[in-house]
């Protein structure tokens, strides 16, 4: 058996960084009001366990405040699990609040990993948000 003493190791002293984003730098979330009265909420970046509850930080004091609460994805590059769990706990507060929640999306980040959820008909899905709001396409 080898002696591992004092003499036998060297060690190079290096100081480690990580260049890590905050999760705020990672998604970003606004909130409007169209001029029929509906919330629009834009989110943008990647929505995963770090970023998804930024969602339900600007979707839950909508609740009671207007009747359509719009939830803009087309800026999203990334939905994980975390974001679908906050979609659709978004979606029942609409139904228990006679509310209504509408999903913009049409990148394949969003639709696609809806689809393979299985969730694509549980959520009203609209391509644009003039379409959202009921509105002309321009």
């Amino acid at each position: 058996m080898r002696d591992h003493s004092e003499r036998d190791i060297s060690w190079d002293q290096q100081e480690w960084t990580a260049d890590v984003e905050p999760s705020s730098a990672l998604m970003s979330v606004t909130v409007t009001f169209s001029p029929g009265g509906a919330a629009v909420v834009v989110v943008t970046g990647e929505v995963d366990l770090g970023t998804a509850p930024q969602i339900s930080e600007h979707v839950d004091p909508l609740w009671g405040t207007t009747d359509v609460v719009v939830v803009d994805l087309t800026g999203v590059t990334f939905l994980g699990s975390a974001g679908i769990a906050q979609l659709l706990r978004a979606n029942a507060a609409a139904a228990e609040n006679g509310s209504t929640l509408v999903l913009v999306a049409q990148q394949r980040p969003v639709l696609r990993t809806l689809e393979i959820a299985g969730l694509l008909s549980t959520f009203t899905v609209q391509d644009t948000l003039a379409a959202a709001l009921g509105e002309p396409d321009v």
